[in-house]
């Protein structure tokens, strides 16, 4: 029976998916493994990389590809390899999706890191950004793992030449989305976020939030100096254990001159949701521009 689906569009991808999904079958005439074992003959493994590369061009494969990494690292690298110089962007995007460190919702590789960063190497000048999107979230994975790696990639691609300036400074923003979120310093100053020169005046602050309402942050900003500015506001959400959990909010990321003034209003709702449970109790805000905190204060948030 077909579930029901919302356009022709889905409809199409989804006999794609009951077509070519299977565990063990045949593809081409050819028996296949997408579980594979320490016994699967050498050409079983061929075909069902095979299968892997020619499905991927109707749906997603990075997560049966996964199971090769582990069980036949040196050969399916090679067709990882292979597959970072395809024609077909769908086949060039499993390369650098399928050896992601961290894989949402897939079990984690034992893949060498070294090997990573050389095949996103390879991939990085890629004039498709389908593909070098997946080649970003590759390199934030790993920037939770070894960031040094991460910068000196990012210098030398930099130094190549062999992107783009305006592709290369997005991937290099988007490879660095969590040190940003973490003030990392070099991060900061790849990005071309200096001290601050500015000043902060008439700021007011929600000091008591009811469940189902919102916590409010008012300033006005002043720049002393011409600068780009990245200013976030970070949350400190109570947890059950008494212990805090931190989320940053973005404000604002743009270029001031000198003497202009600019004025923000952030509002963070506090209704319950299925992904967030609320704690009664003190709850603690920074602001800050460019890493550094500017501004700081406390609240209480009560049921009633």
């Amino acid at each position: 029976m077909q579930p029901r689906f919302c356009s022709a569009r889905y409809r199409h991808r989804w006999i794609q998916r009951r077509r070519m999904t299977t565990s063990a079958g045949s593809y081409g005439g050819y028996r296949l493994s997408l579980s594979p074992s320490l016994d699967v003959a050498p050409h079983t493994l061929q075909q069902s990389l095979n299968f892997l590369e020619e499905s991927t061009k109707g749906f997603s494969a990075e997560n049966p590809i996964r199971v090769f990494l582990n069980a036949y690292p040196q050969e399916t690298m090679a067709y990882v390899r292979r597959w970072a110089r395809d024609d077909n962007y769908h086949v060039r995007r499993l390369a650098p999706e399928g050896i992601r460190p961290f894989l949402p919702w897939s079990p984690r590789i034992s893949i060498p890191l070294a090997d990573i960063i050389e095949v996103l190497s390879t991939m990085h000048a890629d004039n498709t950004r389908y593909v070098t999107r997946s080649v970003t979230y590759n390199l934030n994975d790993i920037t939770k793992l070894a960031r040094d790696r991460v910068f000196d990639a990012l210098k030398q691609w930099r130094e190549e030449g062999r992107q783009t300036c305006a592709e290369l400074d997005w991937m290099i923003r988007h490879s660095l989305r969590t040190l940003l979120k973490l003030y990392d310093p070099r991060a900061l100053k790849l990005l071309g976020y200096h001290k601050p020169e500015i000043e902060f005046t008439d700021s007011h602050a929600t000091d008591v939030v009811l469940v189902g309402d919102s916590f409010e942050w008012r300033s006005k900003v002043s720049a002393l100096e011409s600068q780009k500015l990245l200013l976030t506001l970070r949350m400190h959400f109570l947890k059950a254990n008494g212990q805090h959990r931190t989320k940053v909010f973005a404000l604002k990321d743009l270029q001031m001159a000198r003497g202009e003034t600019l004025q923000i209003v952030k509002k963070i709702p506090f209704r319950p949701i299925t992904t967030r449970v609320l704690y009664p109790g003190k709850h603690f805000v920074e602001l800050a521009a460019n890493g550094e905190i500017q501004a700081q204060c406390e609240f209480d948030l009560r049921t009633a």
